[in-house]
């Protein structure tokens, strides 16, 4: 029995690969960053061992974020033009290093989006807050009133009042 899968991973600014080849009681493992040769194991089993063993292997690496993707550019040692042959002029086939700056986009590539600090909106808050105090305290160590009064009232967010601060 011969098996073939190939999975890629690209994010966090790592863009590698991982394939698994069953052929009879042993697994060829090859693995590596795309664009190189990478490197190879070969792990012997019993029949329906080596078998269990290539599931389980594939399923560890789709739970940790790879993805079995058609148009994963391939290894370099597969790609056409390795094997003396010619790539298809029509298809669009990016350099590794360009996959780091995907964007996901529906039906594309998979790509790991960095999710937003849930407290960035208090931390925002926070500075406001001490940068308006230090422009308060700028604005009304100035001796005329009506500037320090007017200075106030341009240096808070909408909602204060710069009566408080003359």
């Amino acid at each position: 029995m011969s098996m073939e899968r190939t999975l890629a991973f690209v994010g966090g600014g790592s863009a590698k690969f991982w394939e698994v080849r069953q052929d009879g009681a042993e697994l060829h493992i090859r693995y590596g960053r795309m664009g190189a040769a990478g490197q190879t194991q070969v792990k012997s089993f019993g029949s329906a061992a080596a078998t269990a063993a290539a599931d389980k292997l594939v399923a560890e690496k789709l739970r940790k974020g790879y993805t079995e993707d058609e148009t994963a550019p391939l290894p370099q040692e597969a790609s056409p033009a390795a094997a003396g042959g010619v790539e298809d002029e029509d298809r669009l086939t990016l350099p590794p290093t360009w996959l780091r700056a995907l964007h996901p986009r529906r039906g594309g590539a998979k790509v790991s989006v960095r999710r937003p600090d849930a407290s960035a909106p208090e931390k925002l808050t926070a500075e406001l807050d001490k940068r308006g105090k230090m422009l308060a305290d700028m604005v009304a160590k100035c001796p005329d009133p009506a500037l320090a009064l007017a200075g106030a009232a341009a240096s808070l967010p909408p909602g204060r009042s710069a009566g408080t601060l003359v």
